[in-house]
């Protein structure tokens, strides 16, 4: 199976790309390089463009002859969010539609879409469950709800079939070292906190925190990437 993979040259698209080759698939990378490098696209080909030009994308799921996608390509900083929320919504909302005319363009109905734990916002429901109330507290989070709205629209009229992965904090590398996280600034707890237990100073504050958070372990990005196999072939599988 061929998958088209948004943002494959990310920090977690190119461990789902890792995953999907060594599970028998043939991952294409579709990233227009903002946030991540060609170097970590290791794991098939790679298409430099922006899911924002539809008759790109529909060209590259035609020449890719892809039977899926996977949709990692989006603005993920929730602070950015609160500064400059159109971009966020043009970025994750319209990008994900122009996505969506594309697939539709060339007959491809299965989606899995990277979506966010940042949907249920500050909910008391530890470990949260699937069905908790969604209250997002931020644009970043309120776009991820959008799109799965959208998703579930484009579902109920034409046939798309979709899984949302719904998780935050993601840390951890490749345990064989062939890729890993290349962002030059840490926004996510994990990596923050490892950057202020090196000594780096100002790069971690709270002013509510009385117990430390549950941490992920190290190879926790691994470990999600390693269902992506099992996600793309849903409902089979899962």
């Amino acid at each position: 199976m061929r998958v088209l993979v948004t943002g494959g040259a990310g920090y977690i698209g190119s461990h789902v790309c890792k995953a999907l080759a060594a599970a028998g698939m043939e991952p294409v990378t579709l990233d227009n390089l903002s946030q991540g490098t060609a170097k970590a696209v290791k794991w098939g080909r790679l298409i430099e463009g922006d899911v924002a030009d539809t008759d790109l994308v529909a060209e590259s799921l035609r020449q890719s002859e892809a039977e899926a996608v996977m949709h990692f390509a989006s603005s993920a900083s929730v602070a950015e969010s609160v500064q400059d929320p159109a971009a966020y919504y043009r970025n994750n909302v319209s990008g994900t539609l122009s996505l969506l005319d594309a697939m539709r363009r060339t007959g491809v109905r299965r989606i899995v879409f990277s979506s966010t734990s940042a949907i249920y916002g500050e909910t008391r429901h530890l470990p949260i469950p699937e069905e908790a109330p969604a209250a997002p507290l931020s644009p970043y989070a309120r776009s991820k709800l959008m799109v799965e709205a959208i998703l579930a629209d484009e579902a109920a009229a034409h046939g798309l079939t979709y899984l949302a992965l719904r998780y935050f904090n993601a840390a951890g590398a490749d345990p064989e070292g062939e890729t890993g996280d290349q962002r030059r600034t840490a926004t996510h707890l994990i990596p923050m906190a490892f950057k202020a237990l090196s000594g780096k100073p100002n790069v971690l504050r709270s002013s509510a925190m009385t117990t430390p958070p549950p941490m992920a372990p190290a190879s926790a990005t691994m470990s999600m990437s390693a269902t992506s196999p099992r996600a793309i072939s849903w409902p089979s599988t899962i």
